[in-house]
């Protein structure tokens, strides 16, 4: 069996797209079947994950990362 290994370290951004305070940040990935989402991590523009996920590989199959922040009523 081959395995997809994801690590998500980090995020960064300079710009505040909250709408009262700094970013809240959650990420979510898609990848076949999977969908994982991490926790929301508030007021933070430069959050740190450091997540380790391994996943059964996919043959012709996209991974999806979105990222979003949780109080902006615009996504």
């Amino acid at each position: 069996m081959n395995l997809l290994k994801i690590n998500l370290i980090s995020f960064a951004s300079n710009k505040d797209i909250g709408l009262f305070s700094k970013n809240d940040i959650i990420i979510s990935i898609k990848y076949g079947n999977y969908k994982i989402i991490t926790d929301v991590i508030n007021n933070n523009n430069c959050p740190i994950f450091n997540k380790e996920y391994i996943l059964q590989y996919l043959d012709n199959t996209n991974l999806i990362v979105s990222v979003y922040d949780t109080d902006n009523i615009f996504w």
